[in-house]
């Protein structure tokens, strides 16, 4: 197993609470919140070895965590499917235009693969939106 590979823990449920228990006091959780939550387990699930090797593919210094892209693109899914159950589908346009605000090139990416396979139910706002975020690509590692 790579070090990198999440323990099948995703993001916390619309009934969880700020502190983790459940209970029945909800606590709004937004856009800029689970993007918070994708951050830290990104940070946490990285590996530093992997992150070297990582960086030397890149002549300018590059924030990466270390994951592999399967890995990633694996957990990006299961970040999609729990945030389109809690919240629909706008939703995780809003997270990956708050993750695209980051400097860390897994951010970039987690805020991308999620929405791949949404791409059929997205209209000329999305896309105008998309169109917006190719400013905050500085270099080929963030696609």
């Amino acid at each position: 197993m790579r070090p990198n590979r999440m323990s099948g823990k995703g993001l916390p449920s619309s009934n969880t609470r700020s502190d983790g228990s459940s209970g029945a006091a909800r606590v709004k959780t937004t856009s800029a919140v689970i993007a918070a939550q994708i951050r830290r387990a990104l940070k946490e699930g990285g590996s530093a070895e992997h992150a070297q090797s990582v960086q030397r593919s890149f002549q300018e210094e590059i924030k990466s965590p270390g994951w592999y892209t399967a890995d990633l693109r694996r957990a990006a899914a299961r970040f999609r499917r729990q945030i389109q159950k809690d919240h629909g589908l706008d939703f995780p346009v809003a997270v990956a235009d708050q993750l695209l605000l980051g400097s860390v090139r897994e951010e970039k990416i987690a805020a991308i693969f999620p929405l791949e396979k949404l791409d059929a139910q997205f209209g000329g706002s999305e896309y105008k939106l998309f169109e917006s975020w190719l400013g905050r690509i500085s270099s080929w590692a963030d696609q």
